[in-house]
């Protein structure tokens, strides 16, 4: 759209749009021939990533290999050992008399 501007120089609106309304510019030069203009433009789609797994690299930029499963003893060892070690020598011994008493 152009109109005429009452200050007496070129006025440039842009309006920047989206999802709605982004932005709104202005622009304005004092020696042109007293048009305004209104400019319209759409956001573009930038490129969008290629996503996948993440990469792991050590500290010279390589990827590093993936590491292979564990069992299950390699995993949960330090749960294991204190369990055996605690039923191994816990436990009461038993009294001399035998039987139950009451």
């Amino acid at each position: 759209t152009v109109a005429r501007s009452r200050l007496g120089g070129d006025e440039t609106f842009v309006v920047h749009v989206g999802d709605g309304v982004v932005r709104v510019d202005y622009g304005a030069d004092k020696h042109g021939a007293g048009a305004s203009r209104v400019v319209v433009r759409r956001r573009a789609a930038g490129p969008e990533p290629r996503l996948g797994r993440a990469a792991a690299v050590d500290a010279a930029g390589r990827e590093r290999q993936a590491e292979a499963p564990k069992s299950f003893l390699a995993k949960y060892w330090y749960y294991i050992v204190p369990l055996v070690l605690i039923l191994l020598l816990g436990g009461e011994e038993p009294k001399e008399g035998g039987g139950a008493q009451r």
